[in-house]
């Protein structure tokens, strides 16, 4: 009989160590929950890359010099997004997600919604970012007019990264409660962000110049935009989808 016990283990979907409903609660509890947290790792990501990659398309095919440079491009994959990404990844589970219906089988998380959610966040941040370097260029060095590019697309991501806390919840809701790791991780990341404005050896490993107290405001001004754009698309998604 106990082979037969192994192979039922190998070929079960949740094996279980005790006879307790509870522990079956809270295992599809947990496992809704690291499903949705790879759901918001993924989506901060890509809609990252996404803007990134509009960006640089725009931009090339315009008469204007290339927005970000490729070491830029590195910076902020690879210094800049990796932090707040995994602090998503361990965001606290939020117990309604027990109400919710089980989710098809054969759903991937590269679906139709996520694609649609990626999309309008690279859009809005694509072609704003592509009017501020247009105007930037014009008024100042095309080295300061991609440090504007290059760093309010790091803080445009940084905002979104708190967006991309729930797709239908409102970032100001206290449903959500409070992610201290992701607080720590946008912290970090902005400080490494200044470092890289304002050290000179970083100033010309990435192309950067410092920025000023008013430039540091239209940055602000205009990377927080992508919170009330999200927050409109959440209300209507709650309004008219359920």
């Amino acid at each position: 009989m106990l082979w037969r016990t192994d192979v039922a283990k190998e070929a079960a979907d949740m094996i279980l160590l005790d006879d307790s409903f509870a522990t079956i609660v809270s295992a599809v509890l947990f496992g809704r929950g690291v499903y949705e947290n790879i759901k918001k790792f993924v989506l901060y990501a890509f809609s990252g890359i996404s803007t990134e990659l509009l960006v640089v398309l725009g931009s090339m095919f315009s008469p204007l010099p290339v927005a970000i440079t490729p070491v830029q491009i590195l910076w902020i994959d690879l210094g800049m997004e990796v932090l707040p990404a995994l602090a998503l990844s361990a965001d606290q589970i939020d117990a309604s997600i027990m109400r919710r219906p089980p989710r098809k089988k054969k759903e991937h998380i590269l679906n139709k919604t996520m694609f649609f959610n990626i999309g309008q966040v690279a859009l809005w941040q694509s072609v704003i970012l592509l009017g501020l370097f247009w105007w930037a260029f014009r008024e100042y060095s095309v080295e300061k007019a991609r440090t504007f590019v290059f760093t309010t697309l790091i803080m445009f991501q940084m905002f979104n990264a708190f967006n991309c806390r729930s797709s239908s919840v409102s970032v100001f809701s206290s449903r959500l409660g409070i992610n201290k790791y992701l607080i720590v991780a946008v912290t970090f990341s902005v400080f490494l962000q200044l470092c890289v404005i304002y050290l000179p050896f970083a100033n010309r490993l990435f192309d950067t110049v410092p920025l000023n107290l008013n430039d540091w405001l239209i940055i602000l001004l205009i990377s927080f935009t992508v919170v009330p754009f999200i927050e409109l698309t959440k209300f209507l998604k709650r309004r008219y989808a359920g």
